[in-house]
């Protein structure tokens, strides 16, 4: 069995991001509100401290004793809902032409 050592693993988990680093709602839609103040620029004790008192800039969810936010939440928040619902059109990529003449 092959070993992935954690820099590779997390090399892989920011590709499959996209270039923010925000992950994908329809793939991850929850994620730890450690990791949801690390995108918003909040330390970890800080996220943790507002998750608490109600003051995390995005609702919180708390299950069990952990926290969670919805990472849609997150991604309006940023204002990143229009680019997930509506990319933007690569108009410059041309399809093959097939030819339907006889020769």
């Amino acid at each position: 069995m092959e070993r992935v050592d954690s820099h590779t693993r997390k090399t892989s988990e920011k590709m499959h991001q996209g270039e923010t680093g925000i992950p994908n709602p329809l793939i991850e839609p929850i994620i730890g509100v450690e990791r949801a103040g690390q995108i918003l620029g909040i330390g970890r004790s800080k996220a943790y401290e507002l998750a608490q008192t109600n003051n995390f800039p995005v609702g919180v969810l708390k299950i069990g004793r952990t926290y969670h936010v919805l990472t849609s939440s997150l991604v309006e928040t940023l204002g990143l809902d229009a680019y997930l619902t509506d990319p933007p059109a690569v108009s410059n990529i041309s399809k093959p032409q097939t030819s339907t003449s006889k020769a």
